[in-house]
């Protein structure tokens, strides 16, 4: 089953950037911008763990982490501030400090912490545990090769393919004289850089 998460901030941007890293690592995540919704959230079901903004325009992060320490006393809270200082020192230390994740922060550390202290989703462990998949034997190997014709081959000798390239050559521009005598002559068997200097060679006859 997946870790449930509850993402909980004010910043629409910030908000889908984490709820977006969250689910992709294998989280089951609600998100909302308001704490009134978050407190609803809370109400009819459980979370994992909570990630709250602290400073939210209606209402702080402590009373979410009021309201999940009361409830759900099992739910882990992540609290998300530029501004440390403001902090209760209740919410720093002692039996009702929670994880303070200070901003400016990076999605993969934010990402670290919720793995610290909720766990990593068994999915996520389980995708990482499981052997990389042994690449299939190439089938192609085992098929046998296309032999090359050989220079006295009916119809294939050097002399008459030679000829009909300069036949051709002559009648095209320069730059499109590669892709055209490849077309027609993919069995030729020279290099590419010798077929540009035959084709080259051609045109300033």
């Amino acid at each position: 089953m997946q870790k449930k998460l509850l993402v909980v901030d004010d910043d629409i941007v910030a908000l889908k950037a984490t709820s977006r890293i969250l689910q992709a690592s294998g989280y089951d995540v609600t998100s909302t911008t308001r704490t009134d919704e978050a407190l609803h959230f809370l109400e009819r079901d459980k979370f994992k763990g909570v990630v709250c903004d602290y400073h939210m325009p209606d209402q702080n992060g402590t009373v979410i982490v009021t309201a999940v320490q009361r409830h759900h006393p099992e739910t882990k809270v992540l609290l998300i501030t530029g501004y440390r200082e403001d902090l209760p020192e209740y919410l720093k230390s002692g039996k009702h400090a929670v994880r303070i994740v200070d901003k400016p922060f990076t999605l993969q550390g934010l990402l670290q912490a919720v793995h610290e202290e909720i766990g990593i989703p068994v999915a996520a462990t389980a995708a990482a545990a499981a052997p990389a998949p042994v690449a299939a034997e190439k089938k192609a190997s085992a098929r046998p090769r296309p032999s090359q014709p050989s220079d006295s081959a009916p119809g294939h000798s050097r002399g008459f393919l030679f000829s009909r390239q300069r036949q051709i050559a002559r009648k095209i521009r320069p730059r499109v004289a590669r892709d055209v005598l490849d077309r027609v002559f993919p069995s030729f068997p020279t290099s590419p850089s010798s077929k540009v200097f035959t084709a080259t060679a051609v045109f300033r006859t």
